[in-house]
């Protein structure tokens, strides 16, 4: 239920409409807000003077470069010193302010990290007689940023009428001087840390992607029936490690190809099962004269069996990425006989599982799933149980992210993703 206000209560219980015991009452106290002032900015902590656990910054010897619309300040500039200090309600300095107050970067709409009882604040800031020097280094955070401050609420019952809770607190927030700070990139949003959820960075931000890495081309990688994946061709490495991603259009996506080049592309990020997604896209087709631009799609990396266990090394960088299995160079891959739960799923969505033979095809950190439900429909691996896979390819996805427990999956592009099978003995071309 939404806090309600008491003139609200006093309305609600003459209708006999008030007999939620979860009602609120908010006592509200000075400060009204904060100015949050920034004083220097540098790629780190020596770029600007040392505090030195002051209340008060000290000078910087020129003016902090924050950057303009048509000029984003550097990447690497992600240190600032910000002078915060406490405004009343009548927009005076306020020397009363002896609290905390928690410290947050806000960009694209929203703050970082999200509020959340299980998540702790960018930093918390100690004021006294109304001021504090914040020493900070950003997170990941683009476009129009600002440091954002903050006093949180505090939450408790009243002790006249304990059905009611009492959220007191000033409520008082700030935001400093915008910063203008570079686009993020493909790898911006597919990067995590998380090897439990997987999440993105940005999830739940809105996020505007001017163009690749280098301004290198994003190209279409497959096109679905309800989403397609891209490719940052800028993303450095030999097969661009976390520069794949997925559009989620909810229907057939207008004019896309494989090869199409995509520009101007912002859409909201989605966490969706492990996989960072980009919902509700909007986007451009590049194009050449009237003709559009296509270029050749990236090699698919290849992921042997011993990649399984690097979560963060060696699978999750390739998410949304055209990859491969292949029997060769050491590794060998088979088609798994389908009984039980895995023969049940593979009725029901078409899908089927490979691992090596001396795998065990029930383990999910042992084996992948093949979904070919709709790119080869005809394809029945129950007549194949039991033959080697010289190669597939396809676009590597997630499902069912856990703590060690992972479900990787294979979609093939279409029948030409799908190599020769032959029997174990066999050795492949």
């Amino acid at each position: 239920m939404r806090p309600t206000s008491s003139l609200w209560l006093a309305a609600l219980a003459a209708l006999g409409l008030a007999g939620c015991n979860t009602t609120s009452v908010t006592v509200r106290a000075e400060p009204s807000s904060f100015k949050v002032h920034i004083v220097c900015a540098g790629t780190n902590a020596a770029d600007c003077p040392d505090p030195q656990g002051a209340f008060y910054c000290p000078k910087a010897s020129a003016a902090p470069d924050l950057g303009n619309p048509q000029q984003p300040v550097p990447r690497t500039q992600i240190f600032y010193l910000a002078q915060v200090t406490a405004i009343d309600s009548n927009g005076a300095f306020y020397a009363g302010f002896d609290r905390e107050a928690y410290v947050y970067v806000q960009f694209e709409g929203s703050v970082t990290p999200r509020r959340d009882v299980s998540k702790q604040p960018l930093a918390k800031l100690k004021l006294h007689n109304g001021a504090a020097c914040l020493s900070l280094s950003l997170p990941a955070a683009f476009n129009q940023s600002a440091i954002w401050v903050e006093e949180p609420p505090v939450f408790g019952r009243d002790p006249e009428n304990a059905s009611h809770r009492i959220v007191s607190g000033s409520f008082a927030a700030g935001a400093s001087e915008t910063i203008y700070r570079p686009a993020p990139l493909v790898a911006d949003v597919q990067y995590t840390t998380d090897p439990t959820t997987q999440g993105s960075a940005l999830d739940m931000k809105h996020v505007i992607i001017d163009s690749g890495a280098s301004g290198a081309p994003i190209v279409v990688t497959f096109v679905a029936a309800t989403y397609f994946t891209v490719t940052d061709l800028g993303t450095p490495g030999r097969d661009h490690a976390w520069g794949s991603l997925e559009i989620y259009t909810y229907s057939r996506p207008e004019n896309v190809r494989v090869g199409s080049v995509i520009q101007n592309l912002s859409g909201s990020v989605s966490n969706y099962l492990g996989l960072p997604e980009l919902n509700h896209p909007m986007y451009e087709i590049a194009y050449v004269d009237k003709d559009p631009l296509i270029v050749e799609v990236p090699a698919p990396h290849r992921i042997y069996f011993k990649d399984l266990g690097g979560i963060l090394t060696a699978m999750a960088p390739y998410k949304s990425a055209i990859v491969e299995v292949a029997s060769r160079n050491g590794d060998s891959w088979w088609i798994c006989p389908l009984s039980g739960k895995g023969l049940q799923s593979y009725y029901k969505y078409n899908q089927w599982i490979i691992a090596p033979p001396t795998a065990d095809c029930t383990s999910d950190r042992e084996s992948m799933v093949v979904m070919s439900n709709a790119t080869i429909p005809a394809f029945d691996p129950l007549a194949f149980a039991g033959k080697k896979l010289c190669s597939l390819r396809g676009i590597m996805a997630l499902v069912k992210p856990a703590s060690m427990i992972n479900l990787w999956t294979i979609t093939p592009r279409d029948a030409d993703d799908l190599g020769e099978l032959v029997d174990v003995s066999v050795d492949c071309l």
